[in-house]
């Protein structure tokens, strides 16, 4: 063989570009409909939990594509942005309703607190800030007992890595 694609057989560099085979998944059922094959491919289990969600939809989509076609082959561009509109609406409430959430809002506020701290610390000081992911509740419980203990100042001076204080 001569050739710049002989050179590529020989060396074996075309079979990493050759797709590879996949697992493939058996559903134990005699007839296997052609909505389960596409449900194969998309790695969906029945024992998955939006399984029948998603079965119903691939159904509906197979159903309108072998729908019938009219006389014409053209998009409905208006049936296509409200389809668009409807779905950024849903998305948008979704959302919103995430973000909305006292949790979420409680998270968004430590995380601007710890931003804005950092974004007023000098670090030209030789300044380190050390993240400690506790709650409020066990770091009061593990101080309890070292509250009990005074400090020195002598050791403050000597360690004063060893103290801090808190915001």
């Amino acid at each position: 063989m001569s050739g710049p694609t002989s050179c590529f057989k020989e060396r074996g560099r075309h079979d990493r570009y050759k797709p590879q085979p996949s697992a493939e998944v058996v559903i134990p059922t005699a007839d296997v409909s052609l909505l389960d094959q596409i449900l194969v491919e998309t790695k969906i289990t029945p024992h998955d939990e939006g399984y029948d969600l998603a079965r119903r939809g691939v159904a509906a989509f197979v159903a309108e594509l072998i729908k019938p076609n009219s006389t014409s082959e053209q998009v409905n561009n208006a049936l296509v942005d409200r389809m668009i509109a409807e779905i950024d609406r849903k998305i948008s409430a979704q959302l919103d309703a995430v973000l909305h959430t006292d949790e979420f809002q409680q998270l968004k506020s430590v995380w601007r607190g710890l931003k804005f701290m950092v974004d007023r610390t000098d670090f030209r000081q030789n300044t380190k800030i050390e993240i400690l992911s506790v709650s409020k509740d066990e770091l009061l419980a593990d101080f309890e007992g070292i509250l009990a203990i005074p400090a020195r100042a002598a050791d403050v001076q000597r360690h004063p890595e060893h103290y801090f204080s808190i915001i």
